[in-house]
């Protein structure tokens, strides 16, 4: 029994497949004074959710500059402990540093 599988990096990591139906959320907080008018504005940013279309499961998407990512319980760990905390796109050096290392 392997412990992990080898899934391509925008494809579903239950079935393969590699097309999805992305929602994305975006969050935005507002201060107003007493005439409603906004003073204050501070974006929380966002999140986005992807169900693949082929086995209908549901997955965190890590949106890239022109494709959607979705996120495994490693991949959610490499990103989280990047230098930059973003995944690096495919445009830029694509190494990731070892999350075990302190």
């Amino acid at each position: 029994m392997l412990m992990y599988r080898i899934v391509p990096e925008g494809s579903c990591p239950r079935c393969g497949h590699k097309q999805f139906l992305v929602r994305e959320f975006q969050s935005h907080l507002y201060l107003t004074n007493r005439d409603g008018e906004v003073i204050d504005a501070k974006d929380e940013g966002g999140f986005c959710v992807g169900k693949c279309l082929n086995c209908k499961r549901e997955y965190e998407m890590f949106q890239r500059q022109h494709s959607f990512i979705p996120l495994t319980p490693l991949r959610k760990l490499m990103y989280e402990y990047q230098p930059e905390n973003l995944p690096k796109n495919e445009y830029n050096d694509p190494r990731i540093d070892n999350p075990m290392q302190r």
